[in-house]
């Protein structure tokens, strides 16, 4: 989430299934590549971050969806569900 308010494409290996869907996410979104979890995943992650670093598209919609992000309030919405969900 941090690269992702700072607008900066991400490179993912996720150890739990909420970290794996995140980064599928933001795969969708054109921004992230996905490691899949293995034993010696360091070449793939080098190669990926390569791959990043020169993908200016990848860069404008980590960008785009920074600005997105910006628009949230994310404690004010959790707040809201946990009353609506507990709170009643």
């Amino acid at each position: 989430m941090t690269a992702c308010y700072a607008g900066k494409p991400v490179v993912g290996v996720g150890m739990q299934p909420e970290q794996v869907a995140n980064l599928v996410c933001l795969v969708r979104k054109g921004f992230a590549i996905r490691v899949p979890k293995s034993s010696n995943p360091a070449r793939k992650v080098q190669e990926a971050i390569r791959l990043l670093l020169q993908d200016e598209q990848a860069k404008c919609e980590a960008q785009k969806f920074a600005q997105v992000m910006e628009q949230w309030d994310g404690s004010r919405t959790s707040a809201e569900l946990l009353f609506q969900r507990f709170g009643q």
